[in-house]
């Protein structure tokens, strides 16, 4: 039947074949942002400590380093519970000027709970994060590569970064890259006690849990040894509770996941209009078998056997639109991966076709099936054998199929509006953020960013003194008209201070 009818079938096998591609295009961005997790081993229990604040909707926040403290003395829910941060990292040699990269730092019992070993040397040990203790360096795989040149020979050897000499004790595996895209990790070391409680700095919080403890649990116990807190430091601690979520949940937002809803929900909807006009291509050809349905039945064939037969032909289309479907998705994996070369997302997200994508697929396949084939196979069984032999007229029948034809046209014209409508809004913000006009000059205007080492800058006043020198020297600069100090630059999102009356 496919081969009789040789452009109806060629045209809903494309079309079935666009509206898989594209949904499985999209359950593949889906499937890297929501559902494929860290690349670590059982990933599933790495989650991350946040503290929150509702009077101030603030739902994920860092830990004080004395509340860390205290949360390493009375949880029993981790195995391991360490702490981490961010400390971009000049690298510099003899033979050239320094290079700034994106840095981690890590408590030894963070890394631990990632359960992440070197691929090369040793990973952090005991010791390594208190205080005083020898400067040691972590490398991620691609720094070794091409700034070291894949060369044995690194671990032992002594490097300046950030103008402190560390020895090189390990380089991480490929996928490695924590928190976030970083390239060099540091021990983190805290100190409590060295500041009053409220004045100490705040770190972010890993942990691995223990195996026979759930999410639920340790969050139960997380909200018990806030309220604790706040019992005990009422002038710190007041209104703080506490919360755990996975590790991914912590860098991407619910917008992004709202947004990643969205994205799916437009690509099915995209595949049921392609599954509306095949099964108005196979109601047509439906009124064109009437006698051979007919025939059938009065053969002997049940009228499941009918409707068999029909959804069997339309999954051989759906079968044959889920290849091209499949092909389609990696043409668009690999343009919208470059897309994102220039920016790219965390670590742990990449696209790519796992067990997951072909499960979906393979679901796409059966619902396009059904949905494509089932209303033109009932209506097809739907004839009465006797009266169809005996007369050929078609004259009720077309007029039954009009009526059906033009419900599924009224259905397939109602879903493209809507997602019309949503594309074309979409459009018009997209090209109103490019064209806005600044309320500030931008032409001209070169910005750098400074991160002075805590070694050689302590404290504020010695990073006052450095700033105060470097102005009068930007100033002096050849063909520079003026320079000017910024804690955060407009409009680029420099945090917030919250104000409370």
């Amino acid at each position: 039947m496919l081969v009789k009818y040789p452009m109806l079938s060629s045209v809903a096998v494309l079309t079935l074949g666009l509206g898989i591609g594209l949904s499985t295009t999209v359950f593949c961005v889906v499937n890297g942002g929501m559902f494929k997790g860290l690349p670590f081993p059982d990933a599933d229990r790495i989650v991350a400590v946040v503290s929150t604040n509702g009077s101030q909707n603030q739902p994920r926040q860092p830990i004080s380093v004395q509340d860390f403290a205290v949360w390493e003395q009375r949880q029993t829910s981790f195995s391991k519970l360490g702490a981490y941060g961010f400390a971009p990292m000049n690298l510099s040699n003899e033979e050239g000027r320094p290079e700034r990269y994106s840095g981690g730092q890590l408590t030894v019992a963070a890394f631990d709970a990632l359960g992440v070993e070197p691929i090369l040397g040793r990973g952090l040990r005991e010791g390594d994060d208190r205080a005083g203790a020898e400067p040691v360096v972590l490398l991620s795989y691609a720094l070794w590569r091409d700034r070291f040149g894949s060369s044995p020979a690194i671990v032992g050897k002594t490097i300046r970064a950030s103008g402190v000499e560390r020895t090189v004790i390990g380089v991480m595996p490929e996928v490695f890259a924590f928190p976030i895209r970083e390239a060099l990790w540091t021990p983190l070391s805290i100190d409590p006690l060295a500041k009053p409680r409220g004045q100490g700095p705040d770190v972010l919080v890993i942990a691995r849990l223990k195996p026979d403890v759930s999410l639920a649990q340790a969050r139960a116990q997380a909200k018990t040894i806030a309220a604790q807190l706040e019992s005990d430091f009422p002038a710190t601690n007041r209104g703080i509770g506490a919360d755990v979520l996975p590790y991914a949940r912590t860098v991407l937002g619910p917008e992004v996941y709202g947004l990643l809803y969205t994205m799916l929900g437009a690509g099915i909807g995209v595949l049921l209009i392609a599954c509306v006009n095949v099964s108005n291509l196979l109601v047509a050809r439906a009124s064109l078998r009437r006698r051979e349905v007919a025939v059938r039945m009065a053969l002997g064939a049940g009228r499941h056997r009918v409707v068999r037969q029909h959804l069997t032909e339309v999954l051989v289309l759906a079968v044959a639109g889920g290849l091209i479907g499949v092909v389609l998705s990696v043409i668009g994996m690999r343009w919208f991966t470059q897309a994102l070369s220039v920016n790219p997302p965390p670590f742990w997200i990449t696209f790519e076709l796992d067990y997951r994508v072909m499960l979906f697929v393979t679901a796409l396949i059966v619902l396009a099936s059904l949905f494509a084939g089932a209303l033109p196979a009932l209506h097809a069984v739907r004839v009465s054998a006797g009266a169809v032999l005996k007369d050929d007229s078609r004259s009720s029948t077309s007029a039954s199929l009009g009526r059906f034809s033009s419900a599924l046209v009224v259905g397939e014209l109602a879903l493209s509006c809507g997602l019309l409508i949503a594309a074309g809004l979409m459009i018009k913000s997209v090209v109103q953020l490019k064209s806005v006009k600044m309320p500030f000059g931008i032409e001209n205007v070169l910005t750098a960013r400074v991160d002075l080492p805590r070694d050689s800058y302590p404290d504020s006043a010695a990073s006052i003194r450095f700033f105060e020198q470097l102005l009068p020297r930007l100033r002096a600069l050849p063909n520079v008209e003026g320079a000017t100090l910024s804690e955060g630059l407009p409009a680029a999102g420099n945090g917030s201070i919250p104000v409370q009356i």
